[in-house]
């Protein structure tokens, strides 16, 4: 069997510095969104040069959320930049 990947904070940092990142981040997270709940009503996450166009980068709506997916509808905005600014 297999081993799985395993990513530190350091390993993770790192890769947000490639250029490819910012088109594989929302594949990612549209990933872990599914793996990590029952039912997803609703997914979109725009990725490789949809990442370049304004609004939400993702939408998901899911019945019951956990930690990582609130409950209902949600926006995502993502970001690679070591640089975002809180509170916007």
């Amino acid at each position: 069997m297999k081993s799985p990947i395993r990513a530190n904070a350091t390993d993770i940092d790192r890769w947000a510095d490639q250029r490819d990142s910012q088109a594989i981040l929302p594949k990612l997270i549209r990933r872990l969104v599914l793996a990590s709940i029952n039912r997803v009503e609703r997914l979109h996450f725009r990725s490789d040069e949809g990442v370049q166009l304004g609004g939400w980068d993702g939408i998901v709506q899911v019945p019951t959320g956990n930690a990582f997916v609130p409950d209902g509808v949600s926006g995502w905005e993502l970001s690679t930049s070591g640089d975002v600014k809180a509170g916007r």
